[in-house]
């Protein structure tokens, strides 16, 4: 017991400590080509045969490399689902490429290899075949890790439009807002609409009203100015989900209003 060197000269690191090091690196994908190196294990049919590209292939942080050229035969006995997989096998320390075929769509076995699993099989890809033809399906492809940069940039592109999904704003111009009289009507979302800051905009003013203080069957009051006079305003929920605007005066124009999120989602 005590302290193990890794990256140290003369160091000896274990299967499992690479692994484990290896699956952490690529944000805990379980099993995928590696994006990038080689043909990425791309197949093709041929002569009863399946041809690979050359490919780097992890599982559960565990490396493997297919050789270009590499075949599996495939026999036309039946009419069979199948799939060419890399099948590891930790009580044996094995990883074997090869098919597995049966009557119905193919299940792998794919135990968690880092927490006390023993087999995994990956497919590279998967067919159908019958007595006179084999055919790829061409809606499976093999999952892809991809490189750390690349990984980092997607997380940021995902967490960018959550932000501005979350906390942007949208608009809801004159031709959505429905005037009778007095009164000026909006469909919102509700749900939505609770964490927003609502803009209302007047000729040569804005007025702002809260969200989470219009909840459906209440009403909340609000100062706007239209050429430096001001009025009063009444805003309320109806039980149809429209939002309703009272306004002072039935010739007061509402040009626009704004739903200023803080942290809401539309959906």
């Amino acid at each position: 017991m005590g302290l193990i060197k890794i990256t140290f000269d003369g160091s000896s690191v274990s299967a499992e400590q690479d692994a484990s090091l290896n699956h952490h690196i690529v944000g805990l994908i379980p099993a995928g080509v590696i994006k990038g190196l080689g043909g990425q294990c791309s197949a093709s049919v041929s002569n009863n045969y399946i041809t690979f590209q050359s490919g780097y292939v992890q599982i559960y942080g565990r490396r493997m490399f297919i050789e270009a050229g590499s075949q599996v035969y495939v026999a036309l006995d039946s009419s069979m689902y199948g799939a060419i997989v890399i099948t590891v096998t930790l009580s044996n320390n094995t990883a074997v490429l090869g098919k597995i075929e049966s009557s119905s769509p193919i299940t792998l076995t794919q135990n968690d290899l880092l927490n006390g699993g023993n087999v995994y099989q990956f497919a590279l890809c998967k067919y159908t075949k019958t007595t006179s033809s084999i055919t790829l399906d061409s809606s499976y492809s093999p999952n892809l890790i991809v490189p750390s940069n690349q990984l980092a940039n997607q997380a940021i592109a995902s967490f960018q439009t959550k932000a501005e999904e979350m906390y942007g704003y949208s608009c809801v111009p004159t031709y959505n807002i429905t005037a009778s009289g007095k009164y000026r009507y909006v469909t919102c979302n509700k749900n939505y609409v609770k964490y927003c800051l609502i803009g209302i905009k007047f000729l040569d003013s804005v007025c702002y009203i809260p969200g989470m203080g219009l909840l459906q069957g209440s009403s909340f009051s609000a100062t706007y100015s239209i050429l430096n006079t001001n009025y009063t305003l009444f805003a309320e929920w109806l039980s149809d989900g429209r939002l309703c605007l009272t306004l002072a005066d039935s010739t007061h124009k509402v040009y626009f209003i704004y739903l200023f999120n803080h942290g809401g989602t539309k959906s």
